[in-house]
């Protein structure tokens, strides 16, 4: 099945502000019913706080007065009673008060019932965003051309999945700032109500204590940005000394691999001390803005005592209290900005993987490919890596059905990008390679490598069983069980070597196949290419890490698998081509030479030369 990136949701690198906010929550696939649930959730949150909040005043001033008979005056309360038949004068004090202490108990209540399930929800729909943020960047990563692939490391992608993780609390902020913002709303609408006059000056303070923190969410933003450089260079790092472990000690270069590794986690803490000192010091900065905001209010509200102007002691007592209620509903909205701000690096780096530029994406055709009739044709073939820099220079040469085909040259002559090229791992120049005369290009990719195996010199082999990584190779069409596979094994000559394992070919090989020695480890992968019965052969220096007893049967078991089969064979030992039907010599990216066995020595050109050179090797 091959692998297609759905790319409406895809936006320019240079998108900003909301818009990449929102493109981030199209990528994660976040319902519609999310923003519902969350705003109706948030409502009510603020809602019942404010319901709770605002009773406490009432119920204060009927403790102070000894009468709540005034509870008929508050609005809705006449409505009430009209419906249930009840007059305020004939209820007991007692009862009032009781009523009232339900109410607010019960509204509390219900506010963190409906926050703690609204949380619950959250969670679920973050992880599940989680879960399709990563399968997308993954996704991404399996359609990149391999021109791409070949110039960053493969660190990158681990590093890109923990980013996709922590982009993800883009959701929790959107809650937070939703229970923040309507219980603002709501705590200012009480302020209203209690005295206009002071929510007029609150109108002044409470946004500037908001706003009077830009200047650190700013610091908070650059340093996450630090924060991601330094952690897809750790990612790196980590790969490319990990990987290459076996040199490491061969080379005595545990101790300045170490170094180097303990300079850029020096870097990590540096930069998340330094995060950590700036979001830290949100909190006491606001609460000391606050608690100046407060003495402002008492002062203000004293003024108002002084001057003659002032009303009921409870309501100031209220709006007190709301205000200092705002105080951590300000700090949580300067949290929020902080925790966005800290997903801009991450988010930028995301961007880079979502876009379409400088990916060599290589393009599938439509049209599906059942198999060779007539021959490969190379035209005039040219291809380059890097600008100016070129690696296949004017090849023409034509690759007959059913023929092996054979491909040699010095190291670096191009041989294996023609091979990469046929294969559509990289995107080759259009009308420069013919499958029956028709570009290759207009075949869909999926079909034509279904038709193809290959064998290469760097053999992938997977932390599984023998039998597992020779399945690998299989058709989605095919249901290879234990007879076929140790069929392969004998063409493969691996049955000796298999019969000998105690678990056979169920036996694990571990990571990169660091059981096996070379020469299995080939002859595993030519298993796995035998597995697939394909139309098309290709062997890219299949036995070159093969002894000479070894090379000789695993030779026998090629000749006989490419019976029949079109063989596209590239070799540094020309004794494995000396079967060949055409051999082609490619030097410095240049076909050279083209002809049989016989007739190439006959010519005494470069061929011959290399000939001559090996016999004796």
């Amino acid at each position: 099945m091959s692998i297609r990136v759905r790319t409406k949701n895809q936006e320019p690198r240079g998108v900003r502000g909301v818009r990449k906010y929102w493109y981030f929550l199209k990528m994660m696939q976040v319902s519609p019913w999310y923003f519902l649930i969350q705003i109706v959730s948030s409502l009510c949150v603020a809602g019942f706080d404010g319901l709770s909040l605002g009773l406490l005043a009432p119920l204060l001033k009927g403790i102070i007065e000894k009468d709540f008979s005034f509870l008929g005056n508050i609005t809705g309360v006449p409505w009430l009673m009209r419906v249930t038949g009840i007059h305020i004068q004939d209820v007991p004090s007692r009862f009032l008060f009781l009523g009232l202490v339900g109410v607010i108990f019960v509204s509390a209540l219900l506010k963190n019932v409906v926050f703690y399930l609204s949380q619950v929800y959250m969670v679920k729909q973050r992880e599940g965003s989680a879960f399709y943020l990563k399968n997308f960047v993954f996704q991404r990563y399996l359609t990149f051309g391999k021109l791409y692939l070949d110039k960053i490391s493969q660190g990158y992608i681990q590093s890109d999945l923990l980013f996709a993780d922590r982009v993800v609390r883009l959701l929790d902020a959107l809650g937070k700032l939703l229970i923040a913002g309507f219980t603002l709303v709501v705590y200012f609408s009480i302020m209203v109500f209690v005295e206009w006059r002071l929510a007029l000056f609150a109108v002044v303070v409470l946004p500037a204590l908001h706003f009077s923190l830009r200047w650190l969410i700013k610091k908070i933003r650059r340093t996450a940005q630090l924060q991601s450089r330094v952690a897809l260079k750790m990612g790196r790092q980590v790969f490319d000394i990990l990987s290459g472990i076996t040199v490491v000690h061969a080379y005595n270069k545990e101790e300045p691999m170490f170094r180097r590794f303990r300079q850029i986690n020096d870097d990590i803490k540096r930069h998340n001390i330094s995060q950590d000192k700036k979001l830290r010091m949100i909190q006491p900065f606001q609460e000391v803005l606050t608690m100046i905001a407060i003495l402002f209010f008492v002062s203000a509200v004293a003024f108002i005592f002084v001057t003659g102007r002032a009303g009921q002691v409870s309501e100031y007592f209220l709006f007190l209290i709301l205000v200092r209620r705002c105080a951590p509903v300000l700090i949580q909205l300067n949290r929020v900005k902080s925790d966005v701000a800290q997903l801009d690096g991450p988010m930028n780096r995301l961007l880079k993987v979502a876009e379409e530029k400088d990916k060599h994406v290589v393009s599938s055709g439509e049209e599906e490919f059942s198999g060779i009739n007539s021959h490969i044709e190379i035209r005039n073939l040219n291809f380059q890596y890097r600008q100016h820099l070129p690696v296949v220079r004017g090849v023409s040469f034509t690759i007959p059905k059913g023929q092996m085909t054979a491909i040699v040259g010095p190291t670096g002559s191009g041989k294996t990008t023609l091979i990469n090229l046929i294969m559509r791992f990289y995107e080759c120049p259009p009308g420069t390679i013919f499958l029956d005369g028709k570009d290759i290009r207009e075949y869909s990719i999926e079909s034509l490598r279904r038709s193809i195996s290959l064998v290469s010199q760097e053999v992938t082999l997977f932390n599984d069983t023998l039998k597992n990584n020779v399945l690998f190779g299989s058709r989605r069409d095919q249901r290879p069980g234990n007879e076929e596979v140790l069929s392969v094994f004998k063409k493969a000559r691996l049955d000796e070597f298999v019969a000998k394992l105690p678990q056979g070919i169920h036996t694990e090989i571990g990571d990169r196949g660091v059981r096996l020695s070379g020469g299995e480890k080939q002859r595993v992968s030519i298993a796995r290419a035998l597995l697939r019965q394909p139309d098309i052969m290709i062997l890219d220096e299949a036995t070159s890490s093969l002894d000479t007893t070894t090379e000789r049967l695993v030779q026998e078991a090629i000749e006989e698998a490419v019976k029949g089969r079109t063989a596209i064979v590239i070799a540094h030992r020309l004794s494995t081509v000396k079967n060949a039907d055409k051999i082609v010599v490619i030097e410095e990216g240049r076909k050279i030479e083209e002809g049989h066995l016989s007739e190439l020595i006959e010519r005494r050109g470069a061929f011959y030369h290399y000939w001559q050179a090996q016999r004796f090797e």
